[in-house]
């Protein structure tokens, strides 16, 4: 089924050789609350919405069908100790859905060692609510969202295996970023090449993950080769042996092609992010890549 949708929207598309395969896209949803110590529903990082993005998928479809989108991870970046939960009428109640509780600065991800990715429909509107027990701070939770196709807005993704068969060389590309006082996207996202530019030229890199050198909430990348949607990764400082393989890490745990990729001769146009919870800071993040020299657009989406 999943085949077919793809080679579905391909024909109807008329999709060029130079992007086949790119049947897929990974977004961001960022919420976060200022001193709150009961139940308050977030506010919304700029331009993000809770409503499910429209989709295809196949009529009648279990949520765990492969033609539905997935919420992949969740985690939370709090200044106390506190709880978030996440729920919908067509998640598995309305009341309190998925419930989760947070340690202070953890930034970890409390969803996907599940295997069980959760299943999201098309325009469904989510609610997502915290609560701290710390009056005046600032906290952030992050969604991790993907989808089988959207239209217009697919990128470009590869499996584990297409990875390792295809990766010669790794790459650590230092990127300088400068958050905004309290919750949300900064304000002027850096390019992926702005602090150091060593990319070979008009060649593929995928993008394993990051390490940091400041506990942050998040850091997205997003561009042309990913729809221009965001594709987050943890801030947790404490868990580089995850944050630097959370891409590969995700699409071992799914079994879907999960690690996004681009072309250097884009570079420019990659934009890398960061979300902080109290004050502005300067977080320098590093940015994994593996380079493919050899790889072909007709491998994309494996």
């Amino acid at each position: 089924m999943r085949q077919q949708l793809k080679q579905d929207w391909e024909q109807s598309l008329s999709l060029t050789s130079a992007i086949k395969g790119c049947y897929a896209a990974i977004d961001t949803v960022t919420g976060f609350t200022t001193g709150v110590v009961s139940n308050t529903a977030v506010t919304l990082a700029s331009g993000d919405s809770l409503t499910v993005r429209n989709y295809n998928v196949a009529s009648g479809a279990p949520p765990n069908d492969p033609s539905t989108a997935k919420l992949l991870s969740i985690w939370s970046d709090f200044e106390a100790v506190g709880m978030v939960r996440i729920f919908s009428p067509r998640l598995h109640d309305a009341v309190n859905g998925i419930r989760l509780r947070s340690g202070v600065r953890a930034s970890a991800p409390k969803f996907a060692q599940m295997m069980a990715p959760e299943g999201l429909y098309p325009q469904d509107t989510l609610t997502m609510q915290q609560t701290t027990g710390a009056a005046g701070s600032i906290d952030t939770t992050q969604l991790l969202i993907y989808y089988p196709s959207i239209p217009g807005l697919d990128g470009t993704f590869i499996s584990t295996a297409t990875m390792h068969k295809y990766t010669t060389f790794l790459m650590g590309v230092e990127v300088a970023l400068t958050t905004i006082a309290g919750g949300g996207y900064q304000t002027t996202p850096a390019a992926i090449n702005a602090t150091f530019d060593n990319f070979k030229v008009n060649q593929y890199y995928c993008i394993l993950g990051a390490s940091y050198d400041i506990a942050n909430s998040g850091v997205s990348i997003r561009g042309t080769d990913t729809g221009n949607l965001r594709c987050s990764i943890p801030g947790s400082l404490t868990n580089p042996e995850l944050t630097t393989r959370w891409f590969p890490y995700l699409s071992d745990r799914y079994g879907l092609p999960l690690i996004p990729v681009f072309n250097s001769a884009n570079r420019a146009s990659v934009l890398v992010e960061a979300c902080q919870i109290h004050t502005a800071v300067a977080v320098n993040a590093t940015i994994l890549l593996g380079y493919m020299p050899a790889i072909v657009p007709a491998e994309f989406g494996k």
